[in-house]
């Protein structure tokens, strides 16, 4: 769960590791429609950026529906980059070495 100051919460995160060692899997990262447009979105994946680096991930991996340009968008801008080949569903994995 995402809180935004007043405590209140403002979206989810789902994430694992990954099958391979030191790869940590974002699967979703999402904030609630009424709470979008303040930045809660961006904060929260910096912050989980930074905590993978400090708990020793090498890699983190974020997955981005196929109809949804702007969740792509959203994680090149995070400095994810695309990986070749078609991911889960029809959208696409993202990933960023941690010491980038």
């Amino acid at each position: 769960m995402v809180s935004l100051g007043d405590g209140q919460a403002a979206g989810t995160i789902s994430l694992e590791a990954g099958s391979e060692p030191q790869v940590l899997l974002i699967h979703r990262l999402c904030i609630d429609e009424g709470r979008r447009g303040y930045g809660a979105g961006s904060e929260a994946a910096r912050l989980l950026l930074r905590a993978a680096v400090a708990s020793g991930y090498s890699t983190v991996r974020a997955w981005a529906p196929g109809a949804r340009g702007l969740a792509l968008y959203f994680w090149v801008r995070m400095g994810l980059r695309p990986l070749h080949g078609e991911g889960p569903d029809g959208g696409i994995w993202l990933e960023r070495r941690t010491g980038e």
